[in-house]
């Protein structure tokens, strides 16, 4: 199949051939790429291939169960090619009125010609066809299913999860983890949220109510056609999650006179900094490892007109004992971010996370030395596992007794350890933030 994959992957054109491409990709080689809009004839069909691709890493397990029971066999026994094609038209027919069900099958079907699979196409429209009339049926039986298959998580994901936050918050976690990411905005210190706000629904943008922050209407329905507006080519916002801003909202009351983002790429966090913190900092510079990220970071920079010092490069050219604040968004699984990025929950294990975690220890022991005596290092992440959390912080700080753990403030999201933990839920995604003053 790999051979044949790479040849279909030339030839594919549509938007239902290259998320065939991806599915097959996965399903052989546990391999998940997004083809690029650019290389579709219009944002239509860029958007549909989205769509389903999406729509089927988001409820895999479930489909793979449907799979075999439309096929009546075990799933070693359905060719991969039939298997791939039946989880297009299954993410299809359940995308309701977006795709038209003559289309969800009849042009899925099509698709064993483009594999040159003929022998196959009789079978997979039978399913196809199954499940169109008993949709229901499949739906009601779903609601018996354990956690893993409803829910489409892996089993030990889930037992981790509950045996950290416990099985309430982890149905929560798992329920929005189903739904598509929310889009919220940080509006720029030269508007208001409000006017913001205005001006964006005058062009027909739909803002939705959000928990957070109270009061303001900054979450975006749908974005498409946002980031062609005046208003983003202005620099009047930019987007962040909003467990993202508060772990900004963390800061409050730390000196910060000279403040590092250490892994500053796209830039949320920085320019969120400079914009709510303006009369503390006075002097605010974003570090860049990532020469790609940078360039990406310098983008966004130049269109806020940010005042930020940038630097590309390894922590090494940065002043020791220089700063009051330093913000570690530390590279990590990203299992806060489910709901954005589905295919995490299917390549992902803890060997990945310990493996982040030495990656985590090193960049924090080599910041130490650049943070001032009683200055304060904010450690952040957007995963979900005490491997890459709690247990980092627990090692760097028996390893350096020259530093000491800051409870936060008792509140909303703060654990009793003193950790901030912000889980998904319908107004944003995960995150994780811990304080660490350097000890005179």
């Amino acid at each position: 199949m790999i051979l044949k994959l790479s040849k279909l992957q030339l030839k594919a054109k549509t938007a239902r051939e290259k998320a065939l491409c991806t599915i097959l990709d996965f399903l052989e080689n546990q391999q998940w790429y997004l083809t690029p809009a650019a290389e579709f004839t219009s944002p239509q069909d860029s958007s549909l291939y989205r769509v389903i691709c999406f729509q089927i890493i988001r409820n895999f397990n479930r489909y793979q169960k449907y799979t075999a029971t439309l096929a009546n066999r075990g799933l070693k026994k359905v060719d991969v090619e039939a298997q791939s094609c039946i989880l297009l038209g299954l993410a299809q027919l359940e995308l309701g009125e977006r795709v038209a069900e003559h289309a969800a099958i009849g042009e899925t079907v099509e698709l064993m010609a483009f594999m040159k699979c003929p022998h196959l196409k009789s079978m997979t429209n039978a399913c196809l066809r199954r499940f169109q009339r008993e949709q229901e049926e499949f739906r009601q039986s779903s609601a018996e299913d354990s956690l893993s298959l409803k829910y489409s998580h892996p089993q030990w994901m889930i037992k981790r999860w509950a045996n950290q936050f416990g099985d309430e918050t982890t149905l929560q976690i798992l329920e929005a983890n189903q739904t598509p990411a929310p889009t919220s905005l940080v509006s720029s210190p030269k508007t208001t949220p409000k006017q913001l706000t205005l001006a964006l629904e005058k062009q027909g943008f739909e803002l939705a109510d959000s928990a957070y922050p109270a009061g303001k209407k900054l979450q975006i329905v749908k974005t498409q056609g946002l980031f062609e507006t005046e208003e983003f080519s202005k620099g009047l916002f930019f987007v962040q999650d909003q467990s993202s801003q508060k772990v900004t909202n963390l800061c409050v009351g730390i000196k910060k006179d000279k403040t590092l983002d250490a892994c500053a790429s796209p830039g949320g966090k920085l320019f969120n900094m400079e914009w709510s913190y303006a009369g503390e900092i006075k002097e605010l510079v974003g570090i860049e490892l990532d020469e790609k990220r940078f360039v990406r970071m310098q983008a966004n920079h130049k269109r806020l007109k940010s005042k930020a010092k940038l630097l590309q490069g390894a922590f090494r050219q940065l002043d020791k004992d220089a700063f009051d604040l330093i913000l570690v968004d530390a590279p990590c699984s990203a299992t806060g971010n489910i709901r954005k990025y589905p295919e995490i929950k299917y390549l992902r294990d803890r060997k990945g996370f310990l493996s982040n975690q030495v990656t985590q220890l090193e960049i924090l022991n080599e910041l130490k030395a650049h943070v001032k005596p009683e200055g304060h290092i904010l450690y952040a992440t957007c995963s979900l596992e005490q491997d890459e959390n709690q247990d980092v912080v627990r090692l760097f700080l028996e390893a350096n007794p020259n530093f000491e753990h800051v409870k936060f403030a008792e509140g909303e999201e703060i654990l009793a350890e003193g950790f901030f933990q912000a889980t998904p839920n319908a107004n944003q995604l995960a995150a994780f933030a811990a304080l660490l003053r350097r000890v005179s």
